[in-house]
Order: structure tokens, then sequence, then C-alpha cells
């Protein structure tokens, strides 16, 4: 999205992408019917994403997200085709190195005004 003739989500992107470590997000969607299969489909984008807790502050508004985590999708990293969306999956990094991979909360994706992160709340 350009701000005034700038790609605001670029420059994140160019900014803070080296320090997000590489994380992948799963599209899941229903099988087609009739494909004769339960499974969902899975589409996988490679993205720079970044999982954390919710801040103390923000917990303390809203005390449902105790214990939940979010993850921040870097939008300029991701192709623009792969919208976020309850119930698909990432895979990333929670701090320890490890890859986890987590599920899209119902009603837990929102991003900034300029379209340069999604930020993703993660089902328990």
């Amino acid at each position: 999205m350009d701000f005034f003739g700038v790609d605001v989500p670029g420059i994140i992107g160019d900014v803070l992408g080296p320090e997000f470590p590489a994380a992948t997000l799963t599209k899941v969607t229903p099988s087609e019917e009739g494909s004769g299969s339960d499974e969902p489909d899975r589409r996988d984008f490679p993205c720079k994403a970044l999982v954390s807790d919710y801040s103390e502050t923000f917990v303390a508004l809203n005390t449902s997200l105790r214990g939940r985590r979010r993850v921040l999708i870097l939008s300029a990293t991701l192709d623009p085709t792969a919208v976020p969306e309850p119930g698909d999956e990432v895979t990333a990094t929670d701090g320890t190195g490890v890859a986890r991979r987590y599920t899209i909360a119902d009603g837990g994706v929102s991003f900034d005004a300029l379209g340069a992160v999604y930020e993703c709340g993660l089902a328990r």
C-alpha cells in the first residue's frame, strides 16, 4: 500500500525483515466437495514473522488474552494473495529457536493502517 507515493510496507519489510525469523503461513481451506478427501487443502507461503506474548498492559485491558500469544507477519515478505485468516496456520520460531505450528484464532487478524504488519492472535 502506497502512502503519498511511498511504499511503507516495503520500507518496513526492508528494515525489519532481517530481524524477523523466517516463517511459513499455511492457508487452510476446506477440500472441494466431491474431491474424495476430507482433508483440507493447504498451501504454504514463506514470510517473516515474530511470535510474542501480549504485553502486560494489553492483557490488563483484555484479560481474555492472558496466556495467549500472537504473531506479527511483515506483509511485504508475504505473497500479496496470501492474506492471513482465522484457521490458517503459521509455522515460526517462538524465541527458543524451535519451530512450532500455531493456528490463527477466530477474530484474530488485524493490520495496521498502512498495511505493513498483520497481527494474528493465536488459538490456545
